[in-house]
């Protein structure tokens, strides 16, 4: 439910509206059970500025469910899982421009040396935005603890064989490689072509968290198909 005489509430809408311009979906799609206070709701359009010219006043609720769209769009085979699951990742992550990776630099130097403002600041990117493996390197070489930056933004790379191998690099000693396959193995040796199994997953854990986003992406696959 969002006020919109609330400037953040505003931001707020804006952005699901250009999630939809980013995925290709219509707004009509992914928004379901409109509710309006002040009468009739049409979906605002993109003023000269490049801003969505939404309402501000009223109260507006609706559900936002983009998944079932997705799946429509992809032109894949209704066996070929991997492929779906990659191409719904291209569409899903963020893929910062370089003007934004070096913005991303800069916020990391300031939180490199201390602990719990690096954890919130990886975990953050962990689990919605794709990483360049050279801008993973510098956060690996301008910190004290490269391990954690490996732990923590080993998702980013699900697609990458190769760049997660190479990410696995920075691990500097025995115990540092022991703490990161500690903590991405179950994500490092799940197959997702066969992934029956009995599952116990930290969700606090970006490795443990993205297996089990696949797991739900899995079962909303086979139910759409299923479905028809």
């Amino acid at each position: 439910m969002l006020q919109l005489d609330r400037p953040d509430h505003r931001s707020l809408l804006r952005m699901l509206y250009k999630s939809c311009d980013r995925l290709g979906i219509p707004a009509s799609q992914a928004f379901s059970h409109v509710q309006y206070s002040r009468g009739n709701y049409s979906h605002p359009s993109v003023g000269g500025d490049g801003v969505y010219e939404v309402r501000t006043d009223g109260r507006l609720q609706a559900t936002f469910k983009v998944e079932k769209a997705i799946h429509q769009s992809m032109k894949v085979d209704e066996d070929d899982f991997v492929t779906f699951f990659q191409k719904r990742n291209e569409k899903m992550r963020l893929y910062p421009s370089e003007r934004k990776q070096l913005l991303l630099f800069n916020v990391w130097r300031t939180v490199a040396k201390v602990m719990p403002d690096q954890v919130v600041f990886l975990n953050a990117l962990a689990r919605d935005i794709h990483l360049p493996f050279s801008l993973v390197e510098q956060f690996c070489r301008s910190c004290t603890n490269p391990s954690e930056v490996v732990c923590k933004l080993f998702p980013s790379f699900s697609s990458f064989v190769v760049d997660r191998c190479l990410l696995l690099m920075h691990a500097r000693s025995i115990s540092d490689v022991t703490h990161v396959l500690g903590n991405v193995s179950k994500l490092m040796f799940f197959n997702v072509e066969n992934p029956t199994g009995h599952y116990r997953l930290d969700l606090s854990n970006p490795a443990d968290y993205s297996v089990a986003e696949s797991l739900v992406l899995l079962d909303s696959w086979e139910s759409a198909l299923k479905q028809g």
